[in-house]
């Protein structure tokens, strides 16, 4: 019993400790970079960041899509009075299937916000953001929970190297990638109402995978599709961690420009 729960736990780190804990760190640095940015631009900054601001509604916007949820009103950028920059109003569902709804729409503006990564790095570079899992781990046992970590954060630091050398055709480009990228970045985190919204499904989700691993048979079928599933797993959770880099350096470039 005690190993079953273990192995169960196991999945539910790599599944969604991993990206949740990236997510609140974005929010948390996130949160860092507006304070700075709107004391030192005012409400000029959020023009500045509007296409990140865009790009976390629209995940919010296709999270409904997936889940089947009726768009009632979609606003992907305007500075209201009330402090909101964005937002997606849609019908709402009961019970579970309204839980995990809630937990899939809420979580909609990270992986949206990886795959809109990707496609910009394609777009100007010509070639795919890749984290490749073979080059930390192979695929015989599932690594260790910091070291898989660890090579997150290795795989990311590889990629914003090898980007600022002959990787971009002019600088000008460079330089509208990085604006365009830090958008993404610095919005990609969870808002306070996206974490409330999604606890209910996110507690679904690691019930049943709890309960669920307990059984032999599934739980061997879980570690299987972990293993399958983990190369592409590292690539999202690489980017996340690529994400934090750049929220990190602008944070730190925006606090010395503040002090200034």
């Amino acid at each position: 019993m005690i190993n079953s729960l273990m192995q169960s736990l196991k999945l539910l780190a790599f599944l969604l400790g991993v990206p949740f804990g990236f997510a609140l760190l974005l929010q948390w640095i996130g949160s860092g970079i507006r304070k700075s940015g709107v004391s030192r631009l005012g409400n000029a900054y959020w023009y500045l960041v509007s296409p990140g601001v865009a790009c976390h509604e629209t995940g919010h916007a296709l999270g409904c899509l997936l889940t089947f949820c009726r768009i009632t009103k979609f606003v992907p950028f305007r500075i209201g009075e009330d402090g909101t920059l964005g937002y997606v109003m849609h019908e709402s569902k009961s019970g579970w299937k309204g839980a995990v709804s809630n937990l899939v729409i809420a979580t909609g503006p990270i992986w949206f916000g990886c795959i809109v990564i990707v496609g910009l790095t394609k777009l100007f570079t010509g070639t795919a953001t890749v984290a490749n899992y073979g080059d930390y781990f192979s695929n015989d046992a599932l690594p260790g929970f910091l070291d898989y970590i660890w090579a997150c954060f290795k795989s990311s630091k590889s990629l914003l190297f090898s980007l600022s050398g002959d990787a971009f055709s002019s600088w000008w480009l460079a330089a509208l990638w990085f604006c365009l990228v830090f958008c993404v970045a610095s919005e990609i985190g969870l808002s306070d109402v996206d974490v409330a919204s999604m606890w209910k499904g996110l507690l679904c989700v690691v019930a049943v995978l709890l309960l669920s691993g307990m059984i032999p048979v599934v739980r061997d079928w879980y570690a299987s599709g972990l293993h399958a599933l983990l190369p592409q797993l590292f690539l999202v959770h690489s980017l996340m961690a690529f994400a934090v880099l750049v929220d990190a350096v602008l944070l730190l470039l925006m606090r010395l420009f503040v002090r200034r």
